[in-house]
């Protein structure tokens, strides 16, 4: 900036050099606590909080936000900056839609509903899930029940998904000596003799540790719904 007594006496070519505008802008949104992206790269920064853009720039700016459809918006280089300052003070995120899902009850047990490690319900009850695609594990630990099925849940709609759980069966472990502690698919059962086991059909590891030596032996066993799969170790 210069006056025009500056101007009068300045000798040699004026070179102005032009800076590109870069501002600190508030982001908002309504809820508040989205993560903010810009460029396609989290800044680390949750909604509300300022963030530098470049005015003469194309930018791209996303919120992401649990439970709610991600917001996007991309601002071209000739919008005029108050456009883009005024677009992100408070968008509107929507909530993503929802869905139901009921899986139908064993006759013989009950079976917990996981995805990941969060337990949505049980098998019998409804569980109101987001719209999309879902990875569940169908879990009963008593009898070593683990069974996983991909599901898809439509907005306002129940998804009935056919899922084929085991029937029961039971296992038997003996062991000479017989001072051994049994475990079954690396979980700590009981000690020998463990007699007719109520457990899921299929395939199970079952190890057998000889407790004054701590030798151990591992033996693959079939589980028969409605049998008794026996195991015996000699030691």
């Amino acid at each position: 900036e210069m006056t025009a007594a500056d101007l009068a006496s300045f000798k040699g070519p004026l070179v102005m050099e032009l800076a590109p505008r870069k501002e600190e802008v508030r982001i908002g949104s309504e809820p508040e606590g989205a993560r903010i992206a810009l460029n396609g790269r989290d800044t680390g920064k949750v909604t509300p909080a300022s963030v530098t853009l470049d005015g003469c720039a194309a930018n791209a700016v996303g919120l992401r936000k649990e439970g709610y459809l991600p917001w996007t918006r991309d601002f071209k280089p000739d919008e005029p900056f108050e456009t883009m300052v005024e677009a992100l003070k408070r968008p509107d995120l929507a909530p993503i839609p929802k869905g139901r899902l009921l899986i139908h009850k064993p006759k013989d047990y009950d079976v917990e509903v996981y995805e990941g490690e969060t337990r949505l319900g049980k098998a019998g009850q409804e569980i109101t899930l987001n719209e999309g695609r879902h990875m569940l594990t169908f879990r009963n630990d008593t009898y070593f029940v683990s069974e996983r099925l991909q599901v898809d849940v439509a907005a306002g709609r129940t998804n009935t998904p056919l899922i084929a759980l085991p029937g029961l069966g039971s296992l038997t472990v003996q062991a000479q000596p017989s001072n051994c502690k049994v475990y079954v698919d690396d979980r700590y059962v009981d000690v020998t003799p463990l007699l007719a086991l109520p457990i899921a059909a299929g395939g199970h590891r079952v190890k057998v540790v000889f407790v004054p030596s701590g030798a151990a032996q591992e033996v693959r066993v079939a589980v028969d719904a409605g049998k008794d799969a026996r195991v015996m170790v000699k030691f």
